[in-house]
């Protein structure tokens, strides 16, 4: 998001860049969901997992719609990046204050 932020135009080289990062992004957090484990590999999910981290992939691969060869810029990256960032770190908060002394 940072590399977004505030700004009116990218060259080709940042373009591509940036392109190739969403596209990783969305290959690891489909991956993610599909197993629905911290660890990575199909099986059974602990309560953590099923309550915390499962809800906040699906959450957040529902909401990353940008296609990945898009323009960062004139696609609306930056408010759908940071709608999957919510996502994410909203659930993270909320773990951290069910569990406060494990910071």
């Amino acid at each position: 998001m940072e590399a977004i932020a505030e700004k009116n135009s990218l060259n080709h080289a940042e373009i591509q860049d940036l392109q190739a990062l969403l596209k990783n992004l969305k290959y690891d957090l489909t991956s993610a969901k599909k197993t629905g484990t911290v660890r990575g590999r199909k099986g059974q999910q602990n309560r953590l997992e099923k309550e915390y981290f499962a809800p906040a992939l699906e959450k957040a691969v529902a909401h990353l719609t940008i296609v990945s060869n898009s323009h960062p810029i004139k696609s609306q990256w930056f408010s759908t990046l940071y709608n999957v960032s919510i996502d994410i770190t909203h659930p993270l908060f909320d773990l951290e204050n069910e569990f406060p002394d494990s910071k």
